[in-house]
Formats: C-alpha cells, structure tokens, sequence
C-alpha cells in the first residue's frame, strides 16, 4: 500500500469504528465493543505507516505525489466532488 493508500484505509477504519461504537453505545452487544476497539487499533496502524511513508519519501519529492495524497486527504476529495478545483501545495 502506498501511503495515501494508508491514509484513507486509517479513514474507513475510523469511520467504521465509529459506527460501531455507537451501535453498542444504542444499547448494542459486548461484540460491538470489541469490533469498535479492533478498528480503532486499525486506524492507528495505518495512520503511523501513512506518516511513516509521508516521512520517508520527504526528500525526494514527485510531483504525483502531491495528487496522490490530496486525493487521500477528504477535504480534497469533498471539495472534488463539490465541483471545486484541488489546489495542491
């Protein structure tokens, strides 16, 4: 996975994780917990390789890059599907 690719997995996961949670907080089953807990530790995971990859490919910089993680990052992917341009760095 490349780390853009990471970031929006930390993304669904965190989602996931979140709809979870509140099934079990809606009165929902101890199993609610635990896949809420194991998404949350998903998320994690794939947030540190993300930066992990942000980090290590710092000083060599392509230009595709920039396209990739705006496309991972969900305030450029909103403003995409609003019809607004993406304006990189």
């Amino acid at each position: 996975m490349t780390g853009p690719e990471h970031y929006q997995a930390a993304e669904h996961a965190l989602r996931e994780a979140e709809s979870w949670f509140g099934h079990y907080q809606e009165g929902g089953h101890d199993s609610d917990w635990h896949a809420s807990e194991s998404l949350y530790a998903e998320a994690q995971v794939h947030a540190t390789l993300a930066l992990a990859a942000v980090t290590a490919t710092q000083p060599v910089h392509r230009a595709a890059d920039n396209y990739e993680w705006a496309e991972a990052c969900s305030v450029e992917e909103d403003r995409r599907r609003n019809g607004k341009p993406v304006r990189l760095p």
